[in-house]
């Protein structure tokens, strides 16, 4: 994982035919500021590398030939990259810097602590490595193999936009030729086992509260729409019944709120409290999940937030990494890319639903950091 962000920030900086920061700058702006950039993150059991390029349509700025010039850019940048001792030299200076700023996030450090005791014999878990010995000791012949890897790797091409687009085909061809195809297995059902996690205390006068619950479902279950609204109801936004509960009725949370861990089919709700606080914290929580069970709650209350999760939804549909998101999975997960479906399925949500989904939730383990009662 740290050879390749050092490769992803080496990649985007310059390369062969544009061997400086300032040169590939201004090739790119002289492509009506043609955006270039690289990502690094995990897909199940691997690694998911990303290479992004967003321009303007050819047509907006009355230049027919922009798509070719761009595509022509993209591949500059990844078929002749500058990988060099002064390049990794900087790349491991920013990169020490944004760790340095990391571990000072006692967030971070929580959930780094929390991430490790608990998922470190799951799969899919990749650990964050975050020493500066871990960066040091990358060499430009670690970074090399890396591409080297990385280039004969399986990769998609995804495009979205206003088209029709010209052929790209050209673009994949003139890469050498992936090991294997670009394929995934159906996501895998985890099983966890209840675990106990000791308190972490830090000098600090909140206590930092995580509380995991599987959910014994993943994206391609027909009951995972109904946990995304039941995510919502529960902790989503400020409308939800732990916000509405626990930090405005009950003022014994700076925040609080839920979230999916879809990668490893988790629900976390997580809060920051007083230490005096934290019996009192655990049991709403419980009162709150016992009335999803039951269906205890008004019907309004997810009616908005089914309402919030579409209008999330329709906010997000043109952003960047939301689409290109929605196509990998529409790819190979086998969900649908058009917003309309998954709103119509959000809509036909009822309590049933939500009663079914909440009582298959698991608790798995309570994590508190900081502050210690």
């Amino acid at each position: 994982m740290v050879t390749y962000r050092l490769l992803s920030g080496m990649l985007s900086a310059k390369n062969q035919a544009y061997p400086s920061k300032p040169a590939w700058n201004a090739h790119l702006e002289s492509l009506f500021h043609l955006q270039l950039g690289t990502g690094l993150s995990t897909f199940q059991d691997r690694f998911e590398f990303s290479f992004k390029m967003r321009h303007v349509a050819p047509d907006m700025v009355d230049h027919p030939a922009l798509y070719d010039e761009a595509s022509k850019a993209l591949f500059t940048a990844l078929s002749y990259p500058l990988l060099d001792e002064k390049g990794l030299a900087q790349e491991k200076v920013f990169l020490k810097d944004e760790w340095a700023t990391k571990r000072a996030s006692k967030g971070f450090k929580a959930a780094h602590h929390l991430t490790q005791k608990l998922l470190h014999d799951h799969p899919y878990f990749s650990p964050q490595v975050t020493t500066e010995e871990a960066i040091d000791a990358v060499t430009l012949a670690d970074v090399q193999a890396a591409y080297d890897t990385l280039i004969k790797a399986p990769r998609v091409l995804i495009r979205l936009g206003k088209g029709p687009f010209p052929d790209a085909e050209h673009f994949l061809n003139a890469l050498p030729h992936p090991r294997a195809s670009l394929s995934f297995d159906a996501p895998l059902k985890y099983a966890y086992t209840p675990t106990l996690i000791e308190p972490q205390e830090d000098a600090m006068k909140q206590t930092l509260m995580y509380d995991l619950y599987a959910t014994h479902l993943t994206h391609q279950d027909d009951d995972y729409v109904p946990l995304m609204v039941l995510n919502q109801l529960l902790g989503g936004d400020s409308e939800s019944m732990l916000f509405k509960t626990i930090r405005e009725t009950h003022n014994m949370a700076y925040s609080v709120g839920s979230s999916l861990l879809s990668q490893y089919g988790l629900l976390l709700i997580n809060g920051a409290i007083s230490p005096e606080n934290q019996a009192n914290y655990h049991r709403e929580i419980k009162t709150i999940l016992t009335a999803l069970k039951t269906g205890d709650y008004p019907d309004q209350r997810l009616a908005l937030a089914k309402q919030s999760r579409i209008e999330t939804i329709k906010r997000n549909h043109d952003a960047k990494s939301a689409l290109t998101r929605r196509a990998f999975y529409a790819a190979y997960m086998d969900e649908p890319f058009e917003k309309s479906a998954l709103i119509k399925t959000i809509e036909a949500v009822d309590k049933a639903a939500i009663t079914r989904v909440a009582n298959r939730l698991e608790a798995i383990t309570s994590f508190q950091y900081g502050a210690l009662a």
